[in-house]
């Protein structure tokens, strides 16, 4: 059972030739009772999937 999803979601922050994709096409599945990491380098796209998931973000697309 799914806990939360994200699916092929797209966040720009910026427009035109200074836009930058903070998360581009990413999908994201969090299990029910397991254990959920993500990891990556800074500016990633990390902060972004978790303020898309908790809803304090909108995704451009997805």
């Amino acid at each position: 059972m799914l806990a939360a999803s994200l699916s092929h979601v797209t966040k720009t922050y910026g427009t035109g030739a200074l836009a930058v994709a903070a998360a581009d096409d990413a999908s994201l599945d969090i299990v029910a009772n397991r254990f959920t990491v993500m990891s990556g380098p800074s500016g990633s796209g990390k902060t972004t999937l978790l303020n898309l998931l908790g809803g304090i973000d909108r995704p451009m697309r997805g």
